[in-house]
């Protein structure tokens, strides 16, 4: 494998033995990238926050502020994410702190092209996922999408009704 001297040096323990794929080495564990999504969400919620303050204190003015609200909602995320990822660092802050780091396929750092596509698929899907969730709340019988398309519907259960049975 030819070295970019512009990458991060990868550690030998990392490194598969052969360089073209890097399915052998064992996938971390769930809790670590949800402690990792917890940290982020919470960083990336702060760095929101401002941006959205400034907006309220200067313009007040509702357009403006909806504005601003709606590009650091998907902007924020998406260059806290790609910025990162495709650094020296290799990780999110939250990704560092569980010792997670993200490499393209043949394990080494991805580039920021690469970390605007994976951050832009994130946002979009986690945003369609949501999207999807809110359906609930616009439908008369509190339906989701599944629920729709599976023709289902979610009722109350009665608690004396439920005893009895």
């Amino acid at each position: 494998m030819s070295q970019n001297p512009y990458a991060a040096p990868v550690s030998a323990a990392l490194e598969p033995e052969s360089a073209q794929d890097i399915s052998t080495i064992p996938a971390p564990a769930a809790w670590r990238r949800w402690v990792a999504a917890l940290i982020d969400r919470i960083l990336v919620g702060i760095l929101q926050v401002v941006p959205l303050g400034i907006a309220i204190n200067l313009f007040g003015d509702e357009a403006w502020v909806g504005l601003v609200n709606l590009l650091t909602m998907f902007g924020v995320p998406w260059v806290y994410y790609a910025v990162l990822e495709s650094s020296g660092l290799q990780a999110t802050f939250g990704k560092l702190a569980v010792g997670l780091r993200v490499v393209d396929v043949h394990g080494e750092r991805i580039t920021l092209g690469q970390g605007i596509t994976r951050g832009a698929m994130r946002s979009l899907l986690l945003n369609i996922l949501a999207l999807l969730a809110l359906v609930i709340l616009l439908d008369k019988q509190g339906r989701g999408l599944w629920d729709m398309l599976a023709k289902t519907r979610v009722v109350e259960r009665k608690v004396l009704e439920w005893l009895e049975v």
